[in-house]
């Protein structure tokens, strides 16, 4: 499929996802409805290829052959988007102090997609004007022309403007993101979906109208799952429940004098105490060492006894 096929069958999904989630265009500050705003953050993967760049939504960036820029929320369709490296600390378009050896993408050393490795930068020539700008900003000390030889010399990068708008356009990454929007909201809802309500929205939106990556058969199954564990919860619940209320009623009736028992309190086990007399509903009991609880006897209700441990 070319890039041209596409831009068509995206935009057409994205306004097809439009209507039927209900989502609106945003409005701009004089309160008009603006359609070159971007609406969300939209990577888009740019992969030279041997008839060259075509852009698409999906890719990975470990393959040396794939760049990937972001077109930023709230900017316009008409700005240019950024390179969108793994690093915060690595700019776009701002030079880079590289070491050569570590431009391998897969290398455990150096293998994270940036400046250094990205096609977008190219090695400056040492004493060039671009050389001696970056050198001067970057102040690093780079070592001697004698050394550039070597595959451990650090060589200074900069951003070639021209090759990266030049791929933009041939690839037209702006279309194919702008005609994205619709594909990347139903990904991140249904990634979002957590709950059975979550899920029966999903399919409310899409059902019919948007369903690309057959996500909402999943949902449908998510929602079966999900009802049969909180089901399976409930009735666990209900007879943990009922198990406690007889092993009350245990206690309740053979309850006496002498009994070690243990009172629901601040632990987590329970209060240890022996029983000094039974008056239903009340218990007059001595606490354990330890456990004066500001004073060594108390009457408690009968269902504050937590089990009886020994008689």
């Amino acid at each position: 499929m070319n890039t041209h096929e596409l831009v068509a069958i995206l935009l057409s999904a994205s306004l097809i996802a439009a209507c039927g989630s209900g989502q609106r265009l945003a409005k701009g500050s004089s309160g008009q409805v603006s359609v070159n705003a971007v609406p969300r953050d939209v990577p888009v993967y740019l992969k030279k290829g041997a008839t060259g760049w075509t852009a698409s939504l999906d890719g990975s960036v470990r393959d040396p052959s794939v760049e990937r820029v972001l077109f930023r929320k709230d900017t316009s369709w008409q700005d240019e988007p950024i390179l969108a490296f793994e690093k915060e600390d690595d700019k776009h378009g701002k030079a880079a102090n590289c070491i050569r050896k570590y431009s391998d993408r897969n290398d455990p050393k150096g293998g994270n997609y940036g400046r250094c490795n990205s096609s977008f930068y190219t090695e400056a020539t040492a004493g060039s004007a671009a050389y001696n700008v970056a050198r001067g900003i970057l102040s690093l000390g780079l070592g001697t022309i004698n050394d550039a030889s070597s595959d451990t010399f650090s060589v200074i990068k900069t951003f070639d403007h021209s090759s990266y708008k030049e791929a933009l356009d041939a690839s037209r990454a702006a279309e194919v993101a702008r005609a994205g929007v619709g594909l990347l909201n139903y990904r991140q809802e249904f990634q979002k979906a957590r709950t059975i309500t979550d899920f029966k929205l999903f399919v409310s939106n899409y059902e019919g109208v948007f369903d690309p990556e057959n996500r909402v058969a999943v949902a449908k199954r998510n929602i079966a799952e999900i009802s049969e564990r909180e089901q399976a919860e409930r009735i666990r619940a209900e007879q943990a429940a009922q198990q406690e209320v007889a092993a009350q009623k245990v206690i309740e009736a053979t309850i006496k004098f002498g009994d070690s028992i243990l009172v629901r309190g601040f632990t987590y086990g329970g209060i240890p105490a022996t029983v000094l007399e039974v008056r239903k509903p009340l218990v007059h009991v001595q606490w354990g060492d330890g456990y004066n609880m500001g004073e060594s006897t108390r009457w408690i209700q009968l269902d504050q006894v937590k089990s009886i441990v020994k008689r």
